[in-house]
C-alpha cells in the first residue's frame, strides 16, 4: 500500500495536549518499527532502542485502530495527517480499521501489522499469549471508553436479569466490563 493519502493540514498555532500525544505515540512508533530486528533481546532484559534523527526513518509503519469516538486519538491523528507528519517523508504508512481488540491483537500478533490502538483487555491477552515476547504496551491514549447503554426502564443492576445484552467480540474490553 502507499502512503495514506489522508488530507494534511496546517498545524494550529497552539497545539492541544491530544495533538502533542499523537506525535509522540507517532515517533516512538517509528522508532520501535525502524529499530526492531529479529534478532532476540539480551538475556535479563529488553533490547535497546536507538532513536533515529527526525526525518530519517524509513520504512514502513503499518497502523491498526477502529474508527469510533472511543479511540479518537488514531482518528485525530488518520485523518488529520498528524501521523505522517510525524513519521516524515521516507515513511510509508498503511492504515488499517477493526472492529474489535480481539481482532486487532490477532493482526498484531500474527505480523498483519506493527502496532494499533485496542483496549486493556485485548492487549492483555495478547501479552499473555505471547508470553510477552510479541507486543509491548507503550502507551495509553484513551480514558474510559467502556459503556454500558441501557434502556431508560433500567435503573440498576437487577434490572439486566433476562435482558440480552450485546458486546463487540468476546473478550474485548466492553465484554469484560459486562461480565
Amino acid at each position: 500500500m502507499s502512503r495514506s493519502t489522508r488530507p494534511t493540514h496546517a498545524p494550529a498555532a497552539g497545539r492541544s495536549t491530544l495533538f502533542r500525544c499523537l506525535v509522540s505515540f507517532a515517533s516512538v512508533a517509528v522508532v520501535v518499527a525502524a529499530c526492531s530486528s529479529q534478532a532476540p533481546p539480551p538475556t535479563g532484559g529488553v533490547a535497546p532502542i536507538e532513536a533515529a534523527a527526525p526525518g530519517s526513518a524509513t520504512g514502513t509503519l503499518r497502523l491498526g485502530y477502529f474508527p469510533n469516538i472511543t479511540h479518537a486519538t488514531a482518528l485525530v491523528g488518520v485523518e488529520s495527517g498528524l501521523f505522517n507528519e510525524a513519521l516524515g517523508p521516507g515513511v510509508t504508512f498503511e492504515i488499517s480499521s477493526f472492529n474489535a481488540g480481539g481482532a486487532a491483537s490477532e493482526a498484531l500478533l500474527n505480523g498483519a501489522i506493527d502496532a494499533t490502538y485496542i483496549g486493556p483487555n485485548p492487549a492483555i491477552n495478547a501479552f499473555a499469549q505471547s508470553q510477552g515476547a510479541a507486543i509491548r504496551i507503550i502507551a495509553g491514549a484513551t480514558s474510559g471508553g467502556a459503556y454500558l447503554v441501557v434502556k431508560p426502564e433500567i435503573v440498576s443492576v437487577a434490572d439486566l436479569r433476562g435482558k440480552k445484552l450485546a458486546t463487540p467480540q468476546l473478550g474485548n474490553t466492553q465484554d469484560v466490563a459486562l461480565r
